[in-house]
């Protein structure tokens, strides 16, 4: 760690990285109470949190390489996926007679799918939200119901 830390700033970095704590492990908020900040709202203690995310960045991503979400280790996950086999038994009356490793085409593709959204190369979901009929949506007949609905007290 590069920069030089308060106390509470080192204890909320110990708290917001400690996976064995799952109240305050990547929770900001939680980390600021847990580490003894004083506040009067919850606000405050989100503020708080916010503001140490945004400072000990670096130490948090330095950490996240270092304990398995790096950028190498989740290239082999990929790529394990996109190797992934799967053994299938074949039975006749209770008793296993043979069995086969086979490709479980329906895994690789989600891993195939995940490593070219982590790309970029995989396009963006689009929604496309339609009034009746598939038609366009008509805001004259939406802003008509909220007002008649206004207008009775209902």
């Amino acid at each position: 760690m590069s920069k030089k830390l308060s106390p509470k700033m080192r204890k909320w970095l110990k708290c917001y990285l400690n996976d064995t704590n799952k109240d305050t492990f990547g929770n900001a908020t939680a980390s600021a109470r847990a580490a003894g900040y004083k506040c009067k709202s919850p606000e405050c203690f989100e503020n708080i949190g916010g503001q140490n995310y945004r400072k000990l960045l670096p130490q948090i991503e330095e950490w996240i390489d270092k304990n398995a979400l790096s950028n190498a280790k989740l290239k082999n996950l990929l790529v394990e996926g996109l190797q992934a086999l799967e053994t299938k038994f074949f039975a006749h009356q209770g008793t296993v007679v043979t069995e086969k490793e086979v490709i479980p085409w329906e895994i690789r593709r989600k891993y195939l799918e995940m490593a070219l959204k982590v790309k970029g190369l995989f396009a963006p979901e689009k929604h496309q939200i339609t009034g009746d009929d598939g038609g366009p949506i008509d805001l004259t007949v939406i802003v008509n119901r909220v007002t008649k609905k206004n207008d009775t007290g209902s």
